[in-house]
């Protein structure tokens, strides 16, 4: 299989996806504001290509406003918990609570995306530290603010080798917007028993990897 560029979401830190085989993660991104400036993933790409590219939430929006660029480094794309629209009135409800007390929402926000108990737990354990130290209050602002620009359907809808998955339980990206994004871009969406952060589910590291194995 090839290499694998994960794009990460708002308010993860790369370390959240080290059970993902063979994945590839710019230095870039560990640092917040990784959303802010295509150039250097798109050298990473282009020095590592071929590669393929999971795209986790505010990482699809990216993608979607990336992927001129990126393409002729990119094999098959995976969107992952990808919703293309969040209501600008909540986001900006968020934004106040952040301003109040950004740990608790941080915090708040992570136990939402999980529908597992033991999945959570191991996350918080684990990996939740990391992401506290990553993301700050204003860097949770502006991850926000990136999820207010447009989310370009078109070049995503052109490519050929596209997968969807979503989590049927996901309480972030609400599934039926991600199933008319899958209508959008003429694919299916594949759902799985999981919350918004699939990545230490066993059943869709199992689906994942196949996936690539048979794509290869």
């Amino acid at each position: 299989m090839k290499p694998l560029l994960i794009l990460p979401g708002w308010g993860f830190s790369p370390h959240c996806f080290q059970a993902i085989p063979d994945h590839r993660i710019p230095d870039i991104s560990y640092a917040a504001a990784w959303h802010l400036d295509p150039e250097p993933w798109i050298a990473y790409a282009k020095a590592h290509a071929p590669l393929d590219c999971l795209a986790f939430s505010l990482g699809g929006h990216m993608l979607s406003q990336w992927l001129p660029q990126l393409a002729p480094y990119l094999d098959h794309i995976y969107l992952v918990g990808v919703s293309p629209h969040y209501d600008p009135k909540t986001l900006t409800r968020f934004k106040k609570t952040i301003v109040k007390n950004p740990s608790a929402v941080l915090d708040n926000f992570h136990t939402a995306c999980f529908q597992d108990p033991s999945e959570y737990r191991r996350f918080h354990d684990y990996f939740q530290p990391h992401c506290r130290a990553m993301w700050s209050g204003p860097d949770l602002i502006q991850g926000l603010d990136q999820l207010n620009q447009p989310f370009h359907v078109k070049p995503l809808a052109e490519w050929t080798n596209l997968t969807l998955y979503h989590g049927q339980q996901d309480a972030i990206a609400p599934l039926r917007a991600t199933q008319t994004l899958a209508t959008a871009l003429h694919t299916p969406c594949k759902t799985l028993n999981t919350g918004h952060f699939p990545f230490l589910n066993e059943a869709f590291q199992h689906a994942l990897s196949q996936h690539r194995i048979a794509h290869v």
